[in-house]
């Protein structure tokens, strides 16, 4: 009789690993990350999520082309109005047009500062699933940013609220000491570099821990300091000089091919707002993810992101 082998078990597949052997589950391996991970990730997860993060930014861009086209043409009559009526009598105000103008301007402000604050949710919904392999829709991410819409309005106005007291005091400063006074500019300057650097994990904290905008705050500069804030500084100035370099070449170009300045304007606007945007948040939300691994490990990431 011939002897009857059992079939081998199958083996369950091994989890993916880099060249480090580091698991790696998405788009990044989890381990201590360097800036090359994190550019690489940062295009991943706009690759493989593109409904999410480019598809989203792509209705915000349009959305937002028309409506600031349509504030800036009711602005430009506005100006008009206070401009004619200063050129017949110097001494007296047009308060309506005036009023109106800064009222245009007002709006405009609140349209760029809601989209940014979609663009920055729905980042920070993907890409922390996108680090353990999870896809995300464009639905989900809008589903999943409603929670923190608030939270992240909070934030963006109380750190402007902020930058905008410091600028004040340095006005005040330079008006009331006179050319003294403009030595004030360099040290206000890097005063709103550090804040601006130390805060930059506060969308993060707000969507992910859900934390209210002054805890998030305050969150996200331990968490940049707990690795190092010229780290955070240094990679983001460097994404910025390349995504700078990238639409001044872009502008350049296009600026050979026609010679309508305002069409240039809306590509190199459209190219910003859809792609360069998303993938500067998303470097964002990386170092965020990094930091928090590095000093508090993955555990509390993983389950969020589940």
């Amino acid at each position: 009789m011939s002897e009857q082998h059992e079939p081998m078990p199958e083996m369950a597949p091994q989890p993916a690993t880099d060249h480090t052997g580091a698991l790696r589950l998405g788009i990044v391996p989890l381990r201590p990350l360097k800036l090359g991970d994190i550019l690489s990730g940062a295009w991943q997860a706009l690759r493989l999520n593109a409904g999410a993060l480019v598809g989203v930014s792509l209705l915000v861009t349009a959305a937002s082309e028309v409506l600031t086209r349509l504030i800036a043409g009711a602005s430009a009559s506005s100006a008009t109005q206070v401009v004619t009526s200063t050129a017949v009598d110097s001494t007296k105000v047009n308060w309506s047009g005036l009023w109106s103008l800064l009222g245009s301007f007002g709006l405009l402000i609140v349209i760029i500062g809601l989209f940014s604050v979609v663009i920055s949710g729905v980042v920070n919904v993907v890409v922390p699933r996108a680090v353990f392999g999870h896809g995300t829709s464009a639905s989900a991410a809008l589903r999943g940013l409603r929670p923190s819409v608030g939270k992240l309005i909070g934030v963006s106005l109380l750190s402007w609220l902020v930058y905008l007291l410091i600028g004040a005091i340095a006005v005040f400063g330079i008006v009331a000491t006179g050319q003294s006074g403009s030595l004030l500019v360099l040290p206000v300057f890097g005063i709103i570099a550090y804040l601006a650097t130390a805060w930059s994990f506060a969308p993060s904290v707000a969507v992910v821990e859900g934390l209210g905008p002054a805890e998030a705050l305050a969150r996200s500069k331990s968490l940049v300091h707990a690795v190092g804030w010229w780290r955070v500084f240094g990679y983001m100035a460097l994404v910025g000089a390349m995504t700078g370099l990238v639409l001044g070449a872009l502008t350049a170009l296009l600026a050979t091919v026609t010679h309508d300045n305002g069409a240039v304007d809306a590509v190199v606007t459209i190219l910003a707002t859809t792609v360069i945007t998303p993938f500067t948040q998303t470097v964002q939300t990386l170092l965020y993810v990094d930091h928090r691994a590095r000093t508090e490990g993955i555990e509390g990431l993983w389950r969020v992101a589940g």
